[in-house]
Formats: C-alpha cells, sequence, structure tokens
C-alpha cells in the first residue's frame, strides 16, 4: 500500500512542480525545470500504472519501507532546501552532498569518509556549474524562501 501512496505522491508532486516552473514570464529560464517536471510527470505515471496492475505476489517480493535509512537523507533534504537561499546554490548543494557521503558511506570512521566525500564533492559542483551556467544557461534555483 505504501507504495502505492508513494507513486501517487511523484505524480502530484511532478505536477506541482511543472506547474511552479511554467508560470514565469521568462520562459526560456525556465526550460530544464519543465522537462524534468515533465520527466517526474510520466515516470510517475508509469510507476501508478506498474504498482496498480494485478500481479501475484508471494511474500518474498514485498518489503516494508527502510525508514530508518531514509530518514537522514530526508532531513539532508528537508535542511538543504532551507539553506540554500542563505548560502547559495552551489554551497547548499556542496554540503548536502558531503552530509550524504558520510552518512551514507561504509566507511570505518567520519574523518575518512569526509577525506573521501569532500573531493568527490568538489568535482560534483564544479558538474553542476558547467551544466547550469555555461551548458544550460539557466537561473540558479534559489530553494525555499521562508
Amino acid at each position: 500500500m505504501a507504495a502505492r501512496l508513494i507513486t501517487i505522491a511523484s505524480v502530484i508532486v511532478g505536477i506541482f512542480l511543472y506547474w511552479v516552473s511554467a508560470g514565469h514570464a521568462n520562459a526560456d529560464a525556465y526550460l530544464f525545470p519543465r522537462i524534468l517536471a515533465a520527466t517526474m510527470i510520466v515516470l510517475g505515471v508509469a510507476m501508478t500504472v506498474a504498482e496498480w496492475t494485478p500481479a501475484p505476489l508471494s511474500p518474498k517480493d514485498t518489503s516494508p519501507i527502510p525508514w530508518l535509512t531514509l530518514w537522514p537523507a530526508l532531513v539532508i533534504f528537508v535542511l538543504y532546501m532551507l539553506a540554500a537561499p542563505r548560502l547559495g546554490f552551489y554551497l547548499s548543494s556542496a554540503l548536502a552532498f558531503v552530509a550524504l557521503g558520510v552518512v551514507y558511506s561504509p566507511a570505518d570512521s567520519v574523518v575518512r569518509a569526509a577525506t573521501r566525500c569532500v573531493p568527490i564533492s568538489l568535482a560534483f559542483l564544479a558538474v553542476l556549474y558547467v551544466v547550469f551556467v555555461l551548458l544550460l544557461q539557466v537561473q540558479m534555483p534559489r530553494g525555499l524562501a521562508l
């Protein structure tokens, strides 16, 4: 049942994101977010159809959602959205990427995980800059303005 709710929620979020990105005067600046939102809607609908199509399931095929594993990522995502307007897109993205890497790293210690994640995060930041500023020439996402 939880998977069905998640598929419906993903379609709703995709529609909301498309609606938000479509209501601006400078339509060219929001082309990339609209493409992502439309892709999210299509994939969400596909997941919904696949989830609601009856299929024989054995008890081995179903498993509960691992909330203890997902909570750190959800908290980091919310903090990222709240920090983005204040810290800027690049710094908040880098910090979120390092935090996700440290939390989910199989390394023995936090220091070892951080030393591995920081260079990867800087490379990720460079890719974000190239994609958003140089290739797409779009405005940087602002995050939640609370």
